[in-house]
């Protein structure tokens, strides 16, 4: 079985969690790597988060060490349904390679980008 094959039969759970913290959604990222094989199944989850409306939602990216295009594309189309509504998004935990590659795409205006959760929750 290939990583491809083995991606595509991951269920959101074992893909990301959501919790809720004194009114900030947070939504942890636990797949190492996001790719268009995973993307739906992530993007479904992130849709039902934001339907709800959270004044902050937090993205933790702390375990994931790779972000496809197709995912960049997602984060961006986030900040804009969060935004729409006058709400905060913003992301945490970037490390290694994703960490420098996504600060170069990704201006602190766009997107703050915090060093982790409890980073982004002091900065309401």
């Amino acid at each position: 079985m290939n990583t491809g094959e083995f991606q595509e039969d991951m269920d959101s759970a074992e893909l990301l969690s959501v919790s809720d913290q004194n009114g900030a959604v947070i939504v942890t990222l636990l797949a190492r790597e996001v790719t268009m094989f995973t993307l739906a199944e992530v993007r479904m989850t992130l849709d039902k988060v934001v339907a709800q409306k959270p004044g902050l939602l937090i993205l933790d990216v702390s375990q994931t060490r790779y972000l496809d295009s197709s995912g960049m594309a997602v984060l961006f189309k986030l900040r804009h349904q969060v935004n729409s509504y006058q709400g905060r998004f913003c992301i945490a935990g970037l490390t290694g390679q994703l960490k420098n590659v996504m600060s170069k795409i990704l201006k602190k205006d766009s997107i703050p980008i915090y060093d982790d959760v409890a980073t982004a929750l002091r900065d309401r």
